[in-house]
């Protein structure tokens, strides 16, 4: 047994640490972060033209609307317990009239 103290054996050379088979993603998230985005926006932009604002004064019914400052119908529509209402019957009191389209 002679071996030498101070280094490798004459003759072997000292290899390179094998690289594991999985990749490095490190730099690699960010088109996967832009096309979330992307999504999130498309997203966005779909919701807000199908379902509208809340507040958009969209008129819609029958009568196709209300230009502003115009007087609000009179006419008398059921109330949810069957009874007949009419907005004269809340003149001189605030009210606030909402309306629900039943369904989904």
């Amino acid at each position: 047994m002679s071996e030498k103290r101070g280094g490798p054996s004459p003759g072997w050379t000292k290899s390179k640490p094998k690289r594991s088979p999985v990749r490095s993603t490190s730099g690699k998230w960010w088109p996967y972060a832009i096309a979330g985005g992307v999504v999130v926006l498309v997203a966005a932009f779909v919701a807000v033209t199908q379902f509208g604002h809340a507040g958009s004064g969209g008129g819609g019914g029958a009568s196709g609307g209300l230009a502003v400052g115009s007087p609000v119908p009179t006419d008398a529509v059921p109330s949810s317990d069957g009874r007949t209402v009419s907005l004269t019957d809340f003149r001189g009191s605030k009210l606030v009239v909402y309306f629900y389209e039943g369904g989904a």
